[in-house]
């Protein structure tokens, strides 16, 4: 980080005022009046309170930026406000407040991509300035904005005066929801759990309350076999929940900006449709930082946002990595998993068997 000096001085400005000085003093010797005493008493004292009260207020000011945002959608307005503070009874009238916006799920991909602006606004006596930062983002994650540094001006102009503040505030950004295909998400819920039916021996999801017809809908996995071989027809198990299911996610956060975001949304999306078919999702997403797997659970819709929030307040990999085998060596005792990918432009996911 660039180091910033706290006081600079404008050499031009304070030349200018010696030069108003020694006139001021050649006047009062040449005319011996009260009226240009009192100038250079002026011309003296004004810009020394200038300075020194200048310097006092670096203690009594502060800034902060606040949201009553903590969650917005992708390419929603998120309103940000910054609060110039001042609880002394100095002033200023030219303050420029050094701000910067980051998504930090990101900073991996797009490193050193702080974006800073600047805002100005009068520092008030004993009192207080605010502005509203509206901010768009059309990628997920968590959007933070933080106020840096604060400069500032004496009333003379002579100086101006750096006060380092960092006060941040944080909102994570989800993607925008949209409805999976049903049977897109039936096919990985059969694909997933066979594997680990065929790979334990009774092991069933739920409870089977009743044996009927097969009517067109029903899931394949559900026929008895045995029974539909008897009577010549078709028969399911009637099942009261599956809420014992579980779907673990893995998505692969490496590449580019657009392509995590794409997996992102994908991930998102089908969590939501998992939870909506009372089926639990595991998501596992890899820490490259602490190099080792981050495990979250989702068992209904209040925790998807929750477990979402954790993720975005993470921070994607970036770099390309070998998915599949490191879930491999890290969870060997796992039957199968998906894995969400994009390939050749398009976001799809697949159930890996061990």
């Amino acid at each position: 980080m660039k180091k910033r000096n706290n006081i600079k001085l404008h050499i031009l400005k304070i030349f200018f005022q010696i030069a108003v000085i020694c006139i001021a003093t050649f006047l009062y010797n040449f005319f011996h009046s009260f009226f240009t005493l009192a100038i250079l008493l002026t011309v003296i004292i004004l810009p020394a309170c200038s300075v020194a009260a200048a310097l006092v207020m670096k203690a009594q000011v502060s800034a902060d930026i606040i949201t009553y945002q903590k969650s917005a959608v992708c390419d929603e307005k998120i309103e940000y406000k910054l609060i110039l503070k001042n609880s002394g009874w100095g002033l200023s009238l030219n303050c420029q407040l050094i701000c910067t916006i980051e998504n930090t799920f990101y900073k991996n991909i797009e490193k050193n991509d702080n974006s800073e602006f600047k805002i100005s606004m009068p520092i008030t006596i004993h009192g207080s300035e605010s502005v509203s930062i509206p901010v768009t983002s059309k990628y997920t994650g968590n959007i933070r904005l933080t106020v840096t540094d604060i400069y500032y001006d004496d009333i003379c102009g002579l100086i101006t005066v750096h006060k380092n503040v960092q006060n941040d505030a944080d909102t994570i950004v989800y993607p925008k929801a949209y409805d999976m295909d049903s049977e897109e998400c039936l096919a990985y819920m059969d694909g997933v759990s066979e594997t680990e039916e065929s790979t334990k021996k009774g092991n069933d999801f739920s409870e089977v309350t009743d044996i009927r017809e097969y009517q067109p809908g029903d899931r394949l996995k559900d026929i008895h076999w045995k029974l539909s071989a008897k009577k010549d027809i078709l028969m399911v198990k009637e099942r009261e929940s599956v809420s014992q299911s579980r779907i673990l996610l893995v998505p692969n956060l490496a590449g580019g900006k657009e392509r995590v975001e794409n997996v992102i949304s994908m991930t998102y999306n089908l969590t939501r449709a998992f939870i909506s078919e009372n089926t639990s999702v595991g998501i596992l997403i890899w820490n490259g930082e602490r190099y080792e797997w981050m495990e979250f659970n989702i068992y209904d819709k209040e925790s998807v946002m929750d477990v979402f929030s954790q993720i975005f307040g993470m921070s994607c990999y970036g770099e390309e990595i070998d998915i599949i085998n490191l879930v491999k060596n890290f969870y060997p005792h796992l039957q199968s998993f998906v894995i969400i990918d994009e390939r050749d432009g398009e976001v799809s996911g697949e159930i890996v068997y061990q």
